[in-house]
C-alpha cells in the first residue's frame, strides 16, 4: 500500500499541472508605431552613423561669418513602415537648467523646423536637423541642449533607454571623447 501511495500523489500533481494550462489563440499584430533615436550601439545599420547618446558640436573651426551649422540626428521607428510622411514630436528636456541651451539664441526653435521633423513616406530610419546658431556667448562656456522625443497622433514612445539626446554646443575647444584612449599614446593624461 505505501509504495501505491507515491504514484496517486504524481498523478494528482500532475493532473493539476495540465488543468491549469488553457489554449490561448494566437493575437494579430496591430500596428504600434514608435520612435527613439537611434545610437550607434544599437547596430541596426552597421557603420551608416557613428551616433552615440550625445553630440559635441564646436564653431571654433568655422569662418567668423558662420552664423549657424546643421546637426543630423538619427530616428528609428518601430512598427510598420508608413505610406505618408508622418510628423516628429521633439522637446528640450533641460529648459532652466544652469548652462541649458536657449531656444532662438543657441539653436532654432523646434517650433520653426516642424516640416523638417518628420519620418518620410516609405522609411523606418531617417536623419533630422539641429539647427545650431552661434552667439558670442558660446565663446565663453559650454551649453546643452536635451532633446526628447515626446509622443504624437503618430508615435508613441520607443526603446525607454533611447529617448533623449543630447547636444553640447560652444565656441571652444573641447576634449574630443576618444581622449582618454588615444591621449596616452601622445604623452597627453
Amino acid at each position: 500500500m505505501k509504495s501505491i501511495i507515491p504514484y496517486f500523489i504524481l498523478v494528482g500533481v500532475g493532473s493539476l499541472f495540465l488543468g491549469s494550462c488553457s489554449k490561448e489563440s494566437p493575437t494579430a499584430y496591430e500596428n504600434d508605431p514608435r520612435l527613439y533615436f537611434w545610437h550607434e550601439d544599437n547596430r541596426n545599420y552597421g557603420d551608416q552613423t557613428t551616433q552615440r547618446e550625445s553630440l559635441v558640436h564646436t564653431f571654433v573651426n568655422y569662418e567668423s561669418s558662420v552664423t549657424r551649422d546643421t546637426v543630423w540626428v538619427a530616428l528609428q521607428t518601430m512598427g510598420e513602415i508608413a505610406s505618408y510622411d508622418r510628423p516628429v514630436s521633439l522637446a528640450q528636456s533641460n529648459i532652466g537648467e544652469p548652462d541649458a541651451a536657449v531656444s532662438g539664441t543657441y539653436f532654432l526653435p523646434l517650433e520653426q523646423l516642424t516640416e523638417e521633423l518628420i519620418i518620410p513616406a516609405g522609411k523606418a530610419f531617417h536623419f533630422v536637423p539641429i539647427v545650431l546658431l552661434r552667439d558670442e556667448s558660446l565663446s565663453q562656456g559650454i551649453y546643452e541642449l536635451a532633446l526628447e522625443i515626446r509622443e504624437n497622433d503618430y508615435f508613441k514612445l520607443g526603446l525607454p533607454d533611447y529617448l533623449t539626446f543630447t547636444i553640447t554646443t560652444t565656441d571652444v575647444l573641447t576634449q574630443p571623447s576618444n581622449w582618454n584612449i588615444w591621449g596616452r599614446y601622445f604623452g597627453a593624461s
